[in-house]
């Protein structure tokens, strides 16, 4: 695929967490949903210092939260059952959000989470972004994505995919947008959206 295409690993984590993964050869690195972006190794120091004024907002809340969480390079999550947060704690925090923050779901092997990032971020708007860099219209992209945090990633670009795994809304989309929803699972999934990308750029 990367003989075809420039490659984009996308993800909520931070790049360490990327990195205690086996490794995912690719060439743009867009982490903390979009906050930070790497072509390479290098950070996209443009796109950072269109996050940076949110970080005073992004400081505060953390401090008066007050609660276990992951800090990142641009935003922080926390595991909603281990803080002990009901979904009406849930949507009284996000009502409170400042204008500069905003918050997705995300959910792993740990149960799941509350990200909180920079509103200016988020993985649609950094995919526009190097798409753009790399002369490729949103219409010519593809995305795989199987969590809520990965929607409006999945809306931006031309060929939706995700498998049967995934959130159910995150199907619901795929299919509205003429994308293809995999029946396998795992490894086995990966590999069929991978072979679905490849045909569909042909």
């Amino acid at each position: 695929m990367r003989r075809r295409a420039p490659f984009c690993l996308v993800t909520a984590r931070s790049r360490d967490e990327v990195f205690e993964l086996p490794p995912i050869p690719y060439d743009h690195l867009l982490t903390e949903n979009g906050c930070v972006i790497y072509d390479g190794d290098e950070m996209d120091a443009e796109w950072d210092a269109l996050m940076t004024p949110a970080q005073p907002a992004l400081d505060r809340l953390a401090h008066e939260l007050g609660i276990v969480m992951k800090r990142k390079l641009r935003g922080f999550a926390f595991s909603l059952s281990a803080n002990g947060f009901a979904d009406a704690d849930v949507e009284a925090l996000q009502r409170r959000l400042p204008a500069e923050l905003t918050s997705r779901f995300s959910t792993n092997d740990r149960g799941r989470f509350l990200e909180v990032f920079p509103a200016a971020g988020g993985k649609d708007r950094a995919v526009q972004r190097v798409a753009a860099r790399c002369g490729v219209a949103p219409a010519d992209t593809a995305a795989m994505g199987d969590d809520t945090n990965d929607l409006e990633m999945l809306e931006v670009c031309g060929f939706p995919l995700t498998n049967v795994e995934g959130r159910e809304l995150v199907q619901e989309l795929v299919r509205s947008r003429g994308g293809y929803v995999s029946g396998a699972e795992g490894h086995a999934a990966a590999q069929d959206l991978l072979r679905r990308v490849l045909e569909w750029a042909q």
